[in-house]
């Protein structure tokens, strides 16, 4: 399920899509993107390359829970005990009800980028 607060969490999140928009000439198909009011899909090559040169920053990448876990599994050096048993505590700590996805997500900006969700916006934590 893909929620309003999912769309604007990966709009916010500006290190993923720009690494979404660079890979993307590498033809991801597969990859899902909102593009205003519509999900789309990358069905074959350079589907959205041509138009990602004259609307930059128009579509954004809705990374599938796969896409956020292998990101993760990547930061923890396919570790994946260590992973599972940071990521369940990681979600302990958040709010019940959170959908898994915009965990997962959370967690992804936690460990690679230092940032946290507000609700609104990412903000970096303050490492002590």
């Amino acid at each position: 399920m893909i929620t309003d607060n999912f769309i604007k969490q990966c709009e916010q999140a500006e290190e993923l899509q720009e690494n979404w928009r660079e890979r993307l000439f590498k033809n991801y198909v597969g990859d899902w993107y909102w593009k205003g009011k519509e999900f789309l899909q990358i069905k074959e090559a350079c589907h959205i390359v041509t138009s990602m040169i004259f609307t930059p920053k128009k579509e954004i990448w809705l990374p599938t829970i796969e896409q956020l876990f292998e990101m993760a599994l990547y930061l923890y050096d396919e570790d994946e005990p260590q992973l599972l048993g940071d990521l369940m505590e990681f979600i302990e700590l958040n709010e019940y009800g959170i959908p898994f996805k915009e965990n997962l997500l959370a967690f992804v900006m936690h460990e690679k980028y230092h940032k946290i969700w507000t609700g609104e916006k990412w903000e970096v934590v303050k490492e002590d």
